[in-house]
């Protein structure tokens, strides 16, 4: 959420919605406001991408690359997307523990 946050214009409202299924639980976190850099974004994820600006304000840490390892390390997955108009959509699938 918090990425999705830096990704929004001040004001604007962040879409999250989820769907459960046999093998686990789907977010989608949709932003209105700014793009990632299409240069940036297969890189979106990479530990050693923290010091390039993804964003107007800065870089945005390791926070996305370590919730992204997190999540794989338990079978899930994440992805993301420039949305049109600007905007991001996070993809989180969090595997079932069954």
């Amino acid at each position: 959420m918090e990425t999705g946050v830096k990704f929004s214009k001040p004001g604007s409202v962040i879409g999250l919605s989820a769907a459960a299924s046999e093998s686990g639980v789907s977010v989608a976190i949709e932003t209105a406001g700014v793009a990632i850099p299409e240069d940036l974004l297969p890189k979106f994820f990479d530990v050693l991408a923290i010091a390039e600006a993804i964003f107007p304000g800065g870089d945005l840490g390791l926070r996305p690359a370590v919730a992204e390892r997190i999540i794989t390390l338990f079978g899930g997955s994440v992805t993301v997307e420039n949305l049109d108009p600007p905007g991001i959509r996070l993809d989180v699938h969090l595997k079932s523990a069954r």
